[in-house]
């Protein structure tokens, strides 16, 4: 038996928690991918959520994705006992099947995301357009939360807040949404 990484502790409570939420009927869980990439020697976590109303129609829920990454260096510094902080990052995507002409203004998105996740945490959007021989079939706004910096196993505790603050920030985009 191996002693478990950070990532896999980080990784096993974020799960129960994502499922504990589903379970209790917060939130419907659309997608899970737990990678190795044998290239580069990384691990990849990634759960999609969306809340169970915006399930329904699927062609234009809002969803979340948290994705927890640790490359090499944070598995080797982990493995060789290295004095160093081991730990691994945390990225959250929010995706919106909707234009930014048809929103609200981005001041307002990044005030409400910044409330919630705190004015210390980078916002940043992308706006895709999709276009089929010169017709405009479908837009999505991608807004990612950066933590910018190594989540580690002493906040493993700060996992099941950071799922509320999930929950939160889909309603509060739900809201923006049917505004």
């Amino acid at each position: 038996m191996f002693d478990p990484t950070a990532f896999d502790n980080l990784k096993t409570v974020l799960e129960g928690a994502l499922y504990d939420s589903e379970f209790e009927g917060s939130l419907v869980l659309k997608d899970r991918k737990d990678l190795v990439d044998l290239s580069s020697l990384s691990r990849t976590y990634k759960m999609e959520v969306a809340l169970p109303n915006e399930i329904e129609d699927e062609g234009f829920a809002i969803t979340s994705t948290i994705t927890l990454h640790a490359d090499l260096e944070n598995l080797s510094m982990e493995l060789l006992k290295k004095e160093t902080e081991v730990g691994c990052s945390l990225h959250l995507v929010f995706t919106i099947p909707k234009s930014l002409e048809d929103m609200i203004e981005v001041e307002s998105i990044t005030s409400i995301l910044k409330n919630i996740w705190g004015v210390n945490r980078t916002i940043e959007m992308t706006e895709k357009k999709l276009f089929q021989e010169g017709n405009f079939v479908q837009a999505s706004l991608n807004i990612s939360v950066l933590f910018d910096r190594l989540i580690t196993e002493e906040q493993i505790s700060d996992i099941p807040e950071l799922v509320q603050h999930l929950i939160h920030s889909l309603r509060e985009l739900e809201a923006i949404w049917n505004g």
